[in-house]
């Protein structure tokens, strides 16, 4: 379906502008799903803005290949990182994860799109539309919970404190074993008939 649906959206790559917002305005793009969650671009979630990260990376590259080409990778690889954001998404959601308001709202003040020159803008904020605030809100709850849920794997592979320490010393106490090995031929020959004899019934 991606190889497919991937040949209506070429255009949009590197024309974007009223183009995106016509082709937005009919429907949006589906590419799959996982989990039954869609896979889809929509005009400011995380994968339309994985393309536009990935079109400019192309773009400062002044990479020779045809626009088709380009297109294909900027959204291949747009695809590809909105699969794995939504699995991450999926996990978090199943494991009851969750984003307090106060939590987004404090990184919407400090890291969000309304920020000019680090600091929160109040007429940015005001000059954004409800449809922009509410697309913002959904996006950076989402970050939140993707990097939060990488947190718990990173943390899931460290050792506790108390492991660590059982581990270190487990090589505290050691015993050392000495031993000699002789060849069968090294054994006195009147010792093996004398034992040969002494138990003769293990030899019938």
């Amino acid at each position: 379906m991606f190889s497919v649906s991937i040949l209506v959206v070429i255009l949009v790559t590197f024309i974007g502008g009223p183009a995106l917002s016509r082709l937005a305005g009919r429907s949006t793009i589906v590419f799959g799903s996982y989990m039954g969650k869609p896979i889809e671009f929509i005009p400011g979630n995380f994968l339309s803005r994985q393309k536009d990260l990935l079109a400019e990376q192309l773009r400062q590259q002044d990479s020779d290949q045809n626009i088709e080409i380009q297109a294909y990778r900027v959204w291949r690889g747009a695809f590809d990182q909105t699969v794995l954001h939504t699995a991450f998404l999926y996990e978090a959601e199943k494991n009851k994860s969750w984003v307090s308001e106060d939590r987004l709202d404090k990184t919407l003040i400090t890291a969000g799109p309304y920020t000019v020159d680090g600091v929160f803008s109040e007429e940015r904020y005001r000059n954004t539309s409800n449809a922009d605030r509410s697309s913002n809100r959904k996006f950076f709850r989402e970050q939140i919970l993707h990097e939060q849920y990488l947190q718990d794997i990173i943390a899931s592979q460290q050792l506790s404190n108390r492991e660590a320490d059982f581990v270190a010393k487990i090589t505290e106490n050691q015993r050392s074993f000495y031993f000699v090995r002789y060849q069968y031929s090294d054994y006195p020959q009147e010792q093996v008939a004398a034992f040969a004899g002494e138990n003769r019934e293990i030899f019938s």
